[in-house]
């Protein structure tokens, strides 16, 4: 092969379009789970579009309820952070009230 070839072939082929994708290393990740960490060697199209989808819900859960979980962190920092009774910032486990320019980080 030469070098136009290879290039024809790296505009215009599906495979090498999928390597050059954003979304490549989740969709190669996936296929060698299914095809060699599991060993199927056949499988129907709607059985791998199922286990596809279960795969990008398993992944969406997991991000949203990591960044769920950083917000009510923020809003926690924030909340008592800018309390300055001492007995609140003590239950709320915050030793210390944040500034002006913490709040505006967290903000």
């Amino acid at each position: 092969m030469d070098f136009d070839e290879l290039d024809s072939l790296r505009r215009h082929d599906p495979a090498w379009r999928l390597l050059r994708a954003d979304h490549a290393p989740l969709v190669l990740g996936f296929l060698r789970k299914v095809f060699v960490d599991d060993n199927v060697r056949s499988i129907s199209a709607t059985e791998l579009t199922s286990r596809l989808d279960d795969e990008l819900w398993e992944r969406s859960f997991v991000g949203t309820e990591s960044r769920l979980n950083t917000v009510f962190e923020l809003l926690r920092q924030m909340a008592y952070g800018a309390q300055t009774d001492p007995a609140a910032r003590l239950a709320g486990g915050d030793f210390a009230v944040l500034d002006d320019s913490a709040q505006q980080d967290r903000y």
